[in-house]
Formats: structure tokens, C-alpha cells, sequence
């Protein structure tokens, strides 16, 4: 069949989690469409949203970045070793998920009643003491429903119960806090911007908040949502009284287990769209001005896809732009409808297992078969 005559692609995909990295799925896409059309110019923009992926795609967009290796905890207060990553002017970029993240822990271990964001508090902690006035916390990933008490508590915050007895800062203490204490240290009048990049507008708690959305991701039964949300209604009691905010009446304030919210109440940091600052930090605007076509994707594209997260995000600058937009997943929920998206393809053919379906070599295989079909007309791309 003939092929497609596109002079100019952008290709801006986000990692496929558990199979494959944001820049491995660029690069192989990239490599498909000079197969079938070698004369065309591809733009890689590998994306992320906050999430896994977003110091990746700082690096490869700007690459002036200093890494910082840290010893630290994972959510079960195990030690681990991450980084982050500091810029010119004193900026520190963390990952969440480095520390705190859904994928550190095997199915087993999955129990946001007892998973902390403490590891990522160390983290910030060292950046401040290297003079880091300004964090950029991406949180997506999280393992955990702590409502930020994790993070809190590494930086000196004392979390205390009805006898004055100092809590563990995770989600099955929230109902217990009956006061905060302030740090001691002068470690946070360091901080004068702490920006924070969020994947989701939920609230903090509520039939829409952390517990009952994205807990049973993370572990969690019907009763243990129920425990945490009422944990963390009673932890936006308390916060109110210490900080005079309204934790959810933050919006995003549910993100990473509450972690958005408590940031914003207590460090005063504000919540961005990961996507958004993603995209601006890679100059996409500029890259899909001429182009003719934009691919993009993610792992699975469902529901969440629409709220904030990194396909949603490219679908609305390219509708401004008037570009094309295709996306590729590795799984499409059934009757999933996104507006000015002109065509999504699931890579994977019918009956393939999941496990099967999820190994790195497979998924780049059928990523390259799916970008073939697609550029030499054997799959049709039709308007929504």
C-alpha cells in the first residue's frame, strides 16, 4: 500500500510502566518512521507527567543537570538508593517515585495503610541543606496514602497522638494525630519556591479524593479505603487548626495519597500540571508548529487519561495548534472516548497474555509493527 507523505513527525510518548521507558519507546518509534519514510524529519519529546519518566525527560530536554545520589527509604522504611538532580540555579528536581513509588514494592507488599513517604522527606531534606531554594517534586507513582505525613516528618514535623506519643507517618495513623508540632530546625526557611507536578485534580479526601480513587491501585480492600479516607477527614481537621487551610478545598489536593495537599498547607508550594511544565520545559509548542502529524501514547489509556495526565495534555496543544494526534497504548478501555484525538491503536493483538504482553522486547516489537501498519496505510486513520 502506498506509504503516508508526512514531512515532519513528533514523537512525545510516556513511559509504558513496568515495560518499557519513555525514551526507549521514542527512540524505537523514531527509528519505525525513518524505516518507512527516510526522508522525513522526527522530533523525539520523550514525556512524562510527574510521574516515572520526569527527570528522564528534564535531562533529555536541557541536559544540564548536576545528579545528586542519595541514600534513603523506600516506602517500608527500607534503605535505598535514588537521586535526584540539581540545575544552574540551585534548583532541585525530585522524583517521588524514586522513593515512594507503587513499582519499588512487589504485590505482596502493597498496603498504603502502612506504606510512608518518608524516603522522599530525606530527600528534600538534602537538597535544602546543599542550598536548594527551590524544589520541583514530581508525585506521581506513589505507593502510599499518608497524606504527605511521611515527607512532613523528614523535615521535622512531629505527628502526635492523644498521650503525646510521636506517630508513624503512615495512612493507618492519620485517624490517630491528635496534634502537629513544628520542625525545630531552620532547614525549611531555606525553601522559597516548592512547585509541586501533579497528574490528577482529585481532592484530598471524599468519594473523589486519594483513598477511594487510587488506594485499591496501590493495595488497598473496600475497607481499607474506607479507614483511609476517614483518616485523612480527620487529618484535614487537624491541619486546618495547625495551618488555617482547608486541605479539600485544594485542587489536585488528592494527588499521590494527599501529598498535594499537604505540601500546599504546610510548605506553601503551589500544584502545576506535570504534563504541562513537562512540555513547556521541551519546547513542544515550537516542535509541532510545522509538524504534520503527532504521535503519543501511554500504557494504558482509559478514563484518567482525560484528567490530567500526559496524553490529555498533548491532545489540548495540538488541538490549539491544529496538528494531527494519534496515540498508541498498550491496553484501550472499552468505549473510552477522547475528544480530538483522531485515532488510538491498542499494539498489542487479541488474546496476548499479560505478562507476556509486558516484557520490554515485546513491547518495543510490537510498538515498531503497530508505527509500520499505521505510516504504510495498512491501519486507517479516520477522524473521531
Amino acid at each position: 500500500m502506498q506509504k503516508r507523505n508526512y514531512k515532519k513527525i513528533v514523537v512525545a510518548v510516556d513511559s509504558f510502566k513496568g515495560s518499557a521507558s519513555s525514551f526507549d519507546i521514542c527512540r524505537t518509534i523514531a527509528n519505525s518512521c525513518h524505516e518507512i519514510l527516510p526522508d522525513c524529519e522526527v522530533i523525539e519529546i520523550p514525556i512524562a507527567d510527574g510521574g516515572e519518566g520526569t527527570l528522564d525527560s528534564l535531562i533529555q530536554a536541557h541536559h544540564n543537570f548536576s545528579t545528586i545520589n542519595i541514600l534513603t527509604t523506600d516506602p517500608l522504611r527500607r534503605p535505598i538508593h535514588t537521586h535526584y538532580i540539581i540545575d544552574s540555579s540551585n534548583t532541585a528536581y525530585i522524583e517521588l517515585a524514586t522513593a515512594s513509588g507503587l513499582t519499588l514494592l512487589n504485590e505482596a507488599e502493597r498496603n498504603p495503610l502502612f506504606t510512608t513517604t518518608e524516603g522522599v522527606g530525606y530527600m528534600i531534606y538534602d537538597a535544602l541543606h546543599r542550598g536548594c531554594a527551590n524544589i520541583v517534586l514530581g508525585i506521581g507513582g506513589s505507593a502510599t496514602n499518608d497524606a504527605g505525613i511521611g515527607i512532613l516528618s523528614a523535615l521535622g514535623f512531629k505527628f502526635l497522638d492523644n498521650f503525646d506519643t510521636e506517630l508513624y507517618p503512615c495512612g493507618a495513623n492519620l485517624e490517630k494525630i491528635h496534634s502537629i508540632t513544628a520542625p525545630d530546625s531552620e532547614i525549611l526557611t531555606h525553601l522559597k519556591n516548592f512547585t509541586i507536578l501533579a497528574d490528577v485534580t482529585n481532592p484530598f479526601c471524599g468519594p473523589n479524593g486519594a483513598a477511594y480513587i487510587f488506594a485499591p491501585q496501590k493495595g488497598a480492600s473496600s475497607e481499607m479505603c474506607r479507614s483511609l479516607d476517614r483518616g485523612m477527614a480527620h487529618f484535614a481537621t487537624i491541619a486546618q487548626q495547625f495551618t488555617g487551610i482547608n486541605l479539600n478545598q485544594i485542587r489536585g489536593g488528592g494527588a499521590a495519597g494527599g501529598v498535594g495537599a499537604s505540601m500546599v498547607a504546610f510548605l506553601n508550594a503551589q500544584i502545576k500540571s506535570g504534563i504541562d511544565f513537562i512540555l513547556d520545559n521541551a519546547g513542544f509548542d515550537s516542535a509541532i508548529s510545522d509538524a504534520d502529524l503527532v504521535i503519543t501514547g501511554e500504557g494504558k489509556l482509559d478514563n484518567q487519561s482525560k484528567q490530567g495526565k500526559a496524553v490529555s495534555g498533548i491532545i489540548n496543544r495540538c488541538m490549539a495548534n491544529g496538528t494531527r494526534v494519534i496515540a498508541i497504548a498498550g491496553c484501550i478501555e472499552e468505549g473510552l472516548q477522547l475528544d480530538n484525538l483522531h485515532a488510538a491503536y491498542c499494539i498489542n493483538p487479541p488474546g496476548l497474555p499479560l505478562h507476556e504482553a509486558m516484557k520490554y522486547d515485546v513491547t518495543l516489537n510490537n510498538i515498531r509493527a503497530t508505527i509500520h501498519a499505521i505510516l504504510s496505510n495498512q491501519l486507517v486513520i479516520t477522524p473521531k
